[in-house]
C-alpha cells in the first residue's frame, strides 16, 4: 500500500477559477506522480458560493474524478460528507496519511486535524509576500 498524503483545500466554492484550481491541483497531482495516494479534504458552507452547491459539487468531480485519480471530500458546516468518501472514510484516511497539508487553514474540523500525525499549514499572501510562502508543521499530540 502506498503512503500517503491528505491535502485540505478550497476548490468546490471557486467553481470555474482556473488559475486557483490550478495552484491547489499542483499539489494533489504532483503528491500522486511521486506515488502517494493523495486524498483532497474541501468543504461547502452557506454563504460561500455564488452559484449552486450542485454546480460547485460537479466542477470539483470534473477536476478530481475518474480521471485524475483522486479521492476526495466535501464536508458541510457540521462536518458531513456532501459528496466523495464518507467523513468515516476521510477521518480513517487522515489517521494513516503521512501528514495533512492544510493549504491557508482551510480544513477547521477538530476531529479531522485531532486524527492527523502531523500537520502542515501552508500559507501563502501574495499581497504582502510577493513570491514567499510559508509553511509550518506540527505534530500532533
Amino acid at each position: 500500500m502506498p503512503d500517503s498524503i491528505v491535502i485540505g483545500a478550497a476548490l468546490a466554492h471557486r467553481a470555474g477559477y482556473g488559475g486557483h484550481a490550478w495552484a491547489l491541483l499542483q499539489y494533489a497531482l504532483g503528491f500522486q506522480e511521486l506515488g502517494f495516494d493523495v486524498t483532497v479534504v474541501d468543504r461547502l458552507e452557506p454563504g460561500m458560493l455564488g452559484a449552486t452547491s450542485e454546480g460547485a459539487l460537479a466542477y470539483l468531480r470534473g477536476l478530481l474524478g475518474e480521471e485524475a485519480g483522486v479521492s476526495y471530500c466535501v464536508l458541510d458546516t457540521d462536518g458531513r460528507s456532501l459528496d466523495g468518501l464518507s467523513r468515516e472514510e476521510v477521518l480513517a484516511k487522515t489517521k494513516a496519511a503521512r501528514l495533512l497539508l492544510n493549504i491557508m487553514g482551510f480544513v477547521r474540523d477538530p476531529e479531522l486535524l485531532a486524527a492527523a500525525r502531523r500537520r502542515v499549514a501552508h500559507l501563502f499572501d501574495v499581497v504582502s509576500l510577493p513570491g514567499r510562502t510559508v509553511v509550518q508543521s506540527e505534530e500532533a499530540a
